[in-house]
């Protein structure tokens, strides 16, 4: 997978194994970060803002997720994590 180099908001949701649950993530500098708050604990409700661009390029990290280290994201992807091993 190739990220769109213009510098995009990202706003996903992926389960963060740390918290047993979901967390909601954009994506900085290669970094999975998890930006949930308690304002907003849903995608739904940053996408429900009047500028949901603006919060999420505003939002505080909580905790790196993920972290690109390797020649592509897709070998990343599919390389087994301890959990998988």
């Amino acid at each position: 997978m190739t990220l769109p180099q213009d510098n995009p908001t990202l706003l996903g949701r992926v389960w963060n194994a740390a918290e047993q649950g979901p967390s909601v993530v954009t994506v900085r500098d290669g970094r999975v970060i998890d930006v949930t708050t308690k304002d907003a604990p849903l995608v739904r409700d940053i996408c429900a803002m009047d500028d949901p661009t603006g919060y999420v390029r505003a939002a505080a990290t909580r905790a790196v997720i993920w972290q690109h280290t390797s020649g592509s994201v897709a070998e990343e992807a599919r390389a087994p994590t301890r959990a998988q091993t």
